[in-house]
């Protein structure tokens, strides 16, 4: 059974938003839609470096590391080999400049890198990898440049080898995944996704404002599709909630995200957001009446309401409608846990 815990919303209510506006995963943003070609050399034309080597290789020849984490349990690093590795124009790249390593945290013995030792999931977590396949880029002298994760089609992925071999992440001063959502943008101007992955990175990124400002540009493209409608409501209430605090404005958007919501989960943390927006609004009938959707919902779906009066006596954001009559006769209607 799936729980939604109301503690984790109490801790980290602006992670809710990482989770909120998007339902793909992170493999499926790095998918694209440029078709394979057939023509692609064999994996094996490539050569690959215990991690130890690689990182003495990358220093000795002053190129860059790529280090492709896997496991032997991995069906998605199996697609990598076979066809993002396997494609001639990556082959060429990678043979010309870049050491390549491959590393299997599970299985890897301890070795030393910037003068520590690490076991191979120490080594993994250092680099920030929470998922596999992960690609991670670093610098002749073994610094981090990223790490993306999940499958990367082969043309998204000769966009990131450009990135990293014309070392982009210095001169252009952007980081990797900012890098590849605008080039999507500049690829497909007229996609409102693409913008709205963007402005989801800025929220990510605390960065409301140039979040807003795209959530705005998108608004005026009038998007049809349910899910972009989805983000861009979600995504305009918490740049209005957490940025320009109108919460008047919030909780409308908020209202409006939930007629284009699919999911269970996220239908749930809009209610809840719902509610706080309305606090924030010092509107008490109104934050009680999405806090009854809420809890209703979680049961309904099964997501679990452990711990939610508790919750709902300590968070701040309804420190504003706590003593109103609505929500003292609302929380005495809960059961004590």
């Amino acid at each position: 059974m799936k729980r939604f815990s109301p503690l984790t919303a109490l801790c980290c209510v602006g992670m809710l938003l990482c989770l909120l506006f998007f339902t793909q995963t992170a493999s499926a943003q790095l998918l694209g839609s440029t078709k394979e070609k057939t023509d692609a050399p064999k994996p094996s034309e490539l050569t690959w470096h215990s991690i130890s080597d690689g990182l003495k290789l990358a220093a000795e020849q002053k190129k860059p590391l790529l280090i492709d984490f896997y496991t032997d349990w991995c069906s998605w690093c199996k697609v990598m080999d076979e066809k993002t590795y396997a494609h001639h124009d990556v082959v060429k790249t990678l043979k010309s400049s870049f050491i390549l390593a491959k590393f299997n945290p599970e299985k890897a013995p301890a070795f030393d890198y910037k003068g520590k030792k690490y076991s191979g999931q120490e080594f993994a977590k250092l680099i920030g990898v929470n998922g596999y396949p992960t690609t991670a880029f670093l610098k002749p002298d073994g610094s981090k440049i990223d790490a993306p994760a999940g499958y990367i089609e082969f043309s998204r992925f000769n966009t990131m080898l450009d990135f990293v071999e014309s070392k982009k992440y210095e001169t252009a001063n952007v980081r990797l995944e900012e890098y590849m959502l605008q080039q999507d943008v500049e690829r497909d101007p007229n996609n409102p996704r693409f913008r709205l992955n963007l402005a989801q990175y800025y929220i990510d990124s605390v960065n409301y404002k140039k979040s807003l400002e795209i959530f705005q540009y998108v608004s005026g493209m009038d998007p049809k599709d349910r899910q972009d409608l989805f983000a861009l409501h979600s995504g305009i209430a918490s740049a209005q909630y957490f940025y320009v605090k109108d919460y008047k404005s919030a909780a409308q958007h908020f209202q409006k995200s939930l007629t284009f919501a699919n999911e269970p989960q996220s239908k749930a943390r809009v209610f809840l957001l719902t509610a706080f927006a309305e606090a924030g609004n010092k509107q008490p009938k109104a934050t009680v009446e999405y806090l009854d959707k809420f809890i209703k919902h979680c049961k309904d779906n099964k997501l679990g309401t452990d711990g939610i009066r508790k919750m709902l006596e300590q968070t701040p954001q309804l420190e504003l409608v706590r003593t109103s009559q609505e929500f003292q006769q609302f929380i005495k209607k809960l059961p004590q846990q």
